[in-house]
């Protein structure tokens, strides 16, 4: 029951002590287990409140509509307020060059107004043609007052494109008299352009007024696309609508587009379907522009 003594002993001996100095450099060389002050302890909210709450979002900054014509909903458009003011700006600023030689033409201009009814500012839309003439346009658009756009009830500011047309006084027939024994002649100046041609100011004191409301709901239901409302698209069309003396809708043009052609072609059938009661420049019936917003909505 006794075990042989190991012939060589040292040969044993020298290999377990070299066994046991490899370990103990390998404890050596091993990384130590972190101090205190180096392990991230998790972070609570009783330990730390700040910690675990998201920054606030930063406010997106207001959008300054005065910058840029833009759309602003509006269910009550501005009205002029001094239109014999109106016309007697437009005698003067007319270039008296231009106006000597028979020359005219119409300016679309663009209004800011605030909520007051103010004008805020003005530039160019559609020139004339005539640097003389759109610098007199925006001269006349500095005069013109306007009452405040509604939303329901409640004020906004707006952009609206006004037409300020510049047109030469119609002179009376010029007799020349004939050679002797030649029949006479008379000679007519050139006739004045036909105010449906395009988007003019008609002065009026009283503004047409919309009289088949219903049928015109009925319209806009009818007439809405079928693919962009039911995708969920809609849109406002500011549509040109020249009214005759008779309140008779005579022609329609897109004055400020949607932004979708069908759109836009929808929202001129409607316009043509509208019947007005007639402008009148104090007792008097007159043919007149007027822009008109046509709104496509998802109920």
């Amino acid at each position: 029951m006794t075990m042989p003594f190991p012939k060589k002993p040292w040969i044993r001996a020298l290999i377990l002590g070299s066994v046991g100095a490899v370990l103990v450099a390998i404890a050596c060389w091993a990384p130590g287990p972190l101090g205190l002050d180096e392990v991230a302890a998790p972070q609570t909210f009783q330990d730390n409140p700040v910690a675990e709450l998201p920054p606030p979002p930063q406010e997106a900054a207001a959008t300054d509509l005065s910058a840029d014509p833009t759309f602003t909903p509006f269910t009550v458009r501005p009205d002029i307020k001094n239109r014999q003011d109106l016309s007697s700006a437009l005698e003067r600023e007319y270039p008296p060059l231009l106006m000597d030689d028979g020359i005219g033409g119409t300016v679309l201009v663009w209004f800011f107004i605030d909520e007051t009814g103010t004008v805020r500012r003005t530039h160019i839309n559609q020139t004339s043609g005539h640097q003389a003439l759109d610098e007199a346009a925006l001269r006349v658009a500095e005069v013109i007052q306007f009452t405040p756009a509604l939303n329901r009830d409640e004020r906004v500011p707006v952009w609206i494109s006004l037409p300020i047309r510049f047109q030469p006084p119609q002179l009376p027939a010029i007799r020349i008299p004939p050679p002797p024994g030649a029949p006479q002649e008379e000679v007519r100046p050139q006739a004045t352009a036909d105010p449906a041609d395009g988007p003019s100011f008609t002065p009026f004191t009283v503004r047409p007024d919309i009289r088949n409301r219903s049928e015109l709901q009925q319209a806009l239901e009818r007439e809405y696309p079928p693919l962009l409302r039911d995708a969920g698209i809609g849109g406002t069309v500011q549509v040109w609508i020249y009214i005759d003396e008779t309140g008779t809708v005579g022609r329609t043009l897109v004055n400020v587009s949607s932004g979708h052609p069908a759109l836009d072609e929808a929202a001129l059938r409607v316009a043509d379907i509208i019947e007005f009661t007639p402008a009148l420049n104090r007792d008097v019936p007159v043919p007149v522009w007027i822009s008109l917003p046509v709104a496509f909505t998802i109920r």
